[in-house]
Parts: structure tokens; sequence; C-alpha cells
């Protein structure tokens, strides 16, 4: 046998004065054929032209392979590029198989968009978010939210980098560094009336004064109040019916508040168009802009918002500082607190309670009122 320089193909002898036998493999099928030739040489001439088509293919293949090896190269290395803007999409697919409600997953939602929003301004690729940016991201956050909202972002974000780690080649140790931060009881301060109205005054929008106002009166989150529906307002029974997005899961029917003539007012003067009281609110509140631009505001109008504990910045003043105030105006004007807990959805009356610390002097009076039977 006398293989060919290229190793396409041999030549099989037969025998003195008998033709050369041309054989060859290609896909594993072996071929065989007669050159016609007894010479040596020109039996080679014959069977490269043979073998032509063959090699031609067997090239055609290389080439086909080596691009196919290319492209998938290139979309395993594509997918495990995960753009900052694509963060939530991926995750939100994740949602689809777990037991979360949509208020739950609008509160999500809200949450990774202002973490993208922040990060792309810096990286392209959620795999480039690093401890130090994470930091960053952080310690800003903690100076335009609350402690407990603060440790559900922190959470959340935990939970994704877990979840799209092996897809996106993340690394879940980013998160992991950071630890909750603990609730303070003077963590967030009830506001006064004064510096309500200015605030108040001093929107800049009539959405803005719209979500301060139902703030203020009904002592819902913002998440509820950026995200009220007509549907939840009842302008004949002058209340609203609402489910709020963080228990929601858990209740069996709407809580009800009656509206304040002030909210009525503002209420009645809106476009009833949509789904939402506020579009714009809603979309900044999605977006994760909605914290941030309260605080700001109060900013503007010389409210101090946060401050410096243990290195560390910590919110003291912001939307959720209507809700406590609302809780205290309520218990001031001799709402009970079973009443109270109930509006505002805490989980028991000690916690409603908890907030006569700024009334130490009605209670005090109360007590001196009772008759003296000693």
């Amino acid at each position: 046998m006398s293989r060919r320089p290229n190793g396409f193909g041999s030549l099989i002898f037969k025998g003195e004065g008998r033709a050369w036998l041309a054989r060859w493999v290609y896909k594993g099928e072996v071929f065989y054929r007669t050159t016609g030739e007894t010479d040596k040489k020109k039996a080679l001439k014959k069977l490269e032209y043979i073998t032509r088509p063959y090699r031609e293919k067997r090239a055609i293949d290389v080439e086909r392979n080596l691009l196919n090896r290319i492209q998938s190269m290139q979309e395993c290395c594509a997918k495990t590029q995960l753009p900052i803007e694509s963060l939530w999409n991926e995750f939100a697919k994740k949602l689809k198989h777990d037991d979360v409600t949509d208020g739950t997953a609008k509160i999500y939602e809200g949450a990774v968009n202002h973490l993208m929003n922040w990060m792309k301004k810096r990286v392209k690729n959620a795999k480039d978010i690093n401890a130090r940016l994470a930091e960053e991201y952080l310690d800003e956050l903690a100076s335009s939210i609350g402690t407990n909202t603060y440790n559900i972002r922190l959470v959340l974000f935990k939970r994704i980098w877990k979840s799209l780690k092996d897809e996106f080649s993340l690394n879940d140790e980013v998160w992991e560094k950071f630890n909750k931060k603990k609730a303070s009881k003077s963590s967030r301060r009830t506001m006064q009336n004064i510096e309500i109205a200015e605030v108040i005054s001093k929107a800049e929008t009539k959405d803005m004064k719209l979500l301060l106002t139902i703030g203020l009166y009904t002592g819902l989150r913002i998440s509820d109040c950026s995200l009220l529906k007509w549907s939840e307002v009842d302008f004949e029974k002058k209340i609203l019916r609402v489910r709020p997005i963080k228990t929601r899961k858990h209740m069996d029917a709407p809580i009800e508040i009656p509206i304040h003539p002030a909210l009525l007012k503002l209420l009645e003067a809106m476009p009833h168009e949509g789904e939402y009281v506020s579009q714009p609110n809603a979309d900044d509140y999605l977006n994760g802009h909605a914290s941030g631009k309260v605080v700001d505001l109060f900013k503007k109008c010389g409210i101090q918002t946060s401050k410096k504990e243990n290195g560390k910045t910590k919110l003291v003043c912001g939307f959720h500082s209507l809700r406590h105030t609302f809780v205290s105006n309520a218990i001031n004007s001799g709402m009970s607190p079973l009443l109270v807990q109930r509006i505002v959805g805490h989980s028991s009356v000690d916690m409603t309670s908890a907030y006569f610390h700024d009334n130490a002097a009605k209670a005090a009076e109360g007590i001196n009122a009772m008759p003296d039977v000693a």
C-alpha cells in the first residue's frame, strides 16, 4: 500500500501488470476504485483526480466545523454576558416559578431598576459589579431609604446573584459581605405640621404634591401611594379600598381608609385616565426614583434627612416619616389604637402603641384626668 503525501487516500498494489487500486475514507465510509494505471506515478495522479471532490467536501466540512465552533464560542460568551439593563428581565424569568405576588414583584422591580440605573453609569455588565461598587451603592442607598427597606433590597440582591450566578458567571460573594442593618426605634422621626406644609408647598409637580398628600392622610407606604389605582378610589363613599403590596398576600379583604377632604379635593382635580391615579408617580416608583425624589425635596426644604452613625449614613427622615406622622396624628386625634392598627396594617397593637413616645404629654393628661377613687 502506498499513501499519498497529503494523507487523503492511498494506492493498493494488486501485482505486476495489474492496475493500482485507489482507496479513501470520507465520513467513516471506505471507498475503492481502480485507477486503471499500472504505473505508480500515473496512478497517484489518478488517485488525486478521483478524490478531488471528496477533498473539497472535507475542506468545506472543516471550515463549517470551525465556523460552528466559533459561533458556539460566541454564543457561549454572549450568554455569560449580562448587560446591566437586562438584570431585571433575567431575574423576572426566575420569579415566574416562585410564590411571589404581583405586588411583591413590583417592589422587586422598582428596587432592581434603581440598582440598574445607578450601575449602568459605571459598568456595562453585571459580571463587572464588584464589592467596591456594591458598597458605594449601598451607602448611597442608605441615605434615601429606611432600614427595613434597605434590608429587603440587600436580601433581594443576594438572591438575584445566587439565582443567576451559574448562567451568567456572577460572583454571588459581591453582596454576601454586607449584613442587614439593625433597626433603631429612633431611626425615623415624626414630621411637624409646619415642615409638611412647606414640603407640599414646594413640590414642583401636582403628582408629587398628590403623592405626599396621600402618604400624609392615609399612612400608606410609598409603594401603595405611587401605585394607587382609580379602581381603589370610591368617590361616592369617600374611602380608599387598598390591599397594601407588602401585606396583601396575607389579607382577606382590603383596608378601607376614609379620604381626608384635602386629599379628596386633589383626587377630584386629577384627570381620571389610565389605571393609576398618577402615572408619573407609578413610573418613578417602578424605576426606583420615587424615594430619592422625596428625600431631595425634603433636603431643599432644609430638613435633615440622614445622619452618620458608626461611619455609615442612615436615613432619619423620608417618605416613611409621613406614615409615622399619620399614626401620631391619628392617635392625637383620639383614634383607637386598634383602628389605627387596622388602617396602617401593623402586625400588632403594640407596634402602633410605640408611637405614643411622641405623645407622652397627652398620655399624662389622660391619666391625670381619671377620677380620684383612691
